[in-house]
């Protein structure tokens, strides 16, 4: 479908025909990734479910083209980068991109929810919305690792990831974008995960080099969701 920076993302007619190309590229390729994974804004289901006819895509929409098509320019610092289901550009939204389309808005709520939240903690936050998940608060392994390779070409001080998924081979290409970030000098913040579970099963959860937050009532028990 599409081709950056040394990513390829390929799309075939059956599942049997995409199994034979993950073996076969298994021995070639420095890296191999299942692009059928759900990552899920943090207060959504975090289970791995199958794609939906709904994230089919195309060679014009997908989230490589969309990172290739969008705008370049290093970014204030200090700007945060928030990977979420999007935030339209005004107050401390600077600039608004997508990676699953045309429209950054915000089509479900949890991404202008954490900006309102980022700017309650500093209200001069400048922050770079990249929309990576869709109106159902889901977004694919493609659409975040995307986001995250965007925000770091972008060269912002800091990645929010208030998102969430299950820590298998499906998302490891998650773990590598926010593992670059990391060693480009960026901070990352991530989810912990809203199943009460250890953070380690989950992504980012799982992900050492990442800052990672959960949240704990009066007595310190964990919140589960």
């Amino acid at each position: 479908l599409s081709s950056y920076d040394g990513l390829y993302l390929i799309q075939y007619p059956s599942e049997k025909a995409a199994k034979k190309a993950y073996d076969s590229y298994l021995e070639t390729a420095d890296f191999v990734d299942i692009d059928n994974a759900s990552l899920s804004a943090a207060d959504v289901d975090t289970d791995i479910t199958d794609v939906t006819e709904d994230h089919v895509m195309t060679e014009d929409s997908n989230p490589l083209t969309e990172l290739a098509d969008a705008p370049s320019g290093n970014v204030k610092k200090g700007t945060i980068a928030l990977i979420d289901t999007g935030a339209s550009k005004g107050g401390n939204v600077t600039e608004a991109v997508s990676m699953l389309g045309d429209d950054a808005s915000d089509d479900n709520g949890h991404g202008t929810q954490m900006a309102g939240y980022i700017t309650e903690e500093d209200p001069d936050a400048r922050i770079l919305s990249i929309k990576a998940l869709d109106a159902n608060g889901n977004g694919t392994p493609s659409s975040v690792t995307a986001a995250i390779k965007y925000a770091i070409e972008r060269k912002v001080s800091v990645i929010n990831l208030s998102l969430s998924g299950t820590k298998t081979a499906e998302t490891s290409a998650v773990e590598e974008a926010v593992k670059e970030a990391v060693q480009a000098g960026i901070v990352v913040i991530g989810a912990a995960g809203n199943n009460g579970k250890n953070a380690k099963y989950y992504i980012p959860g799982g992900i050492d080099e990442a800052i990672i937050a959960g949240a704990a009532d009066a007595e310190g028990q964990k919140i589960k969701d």
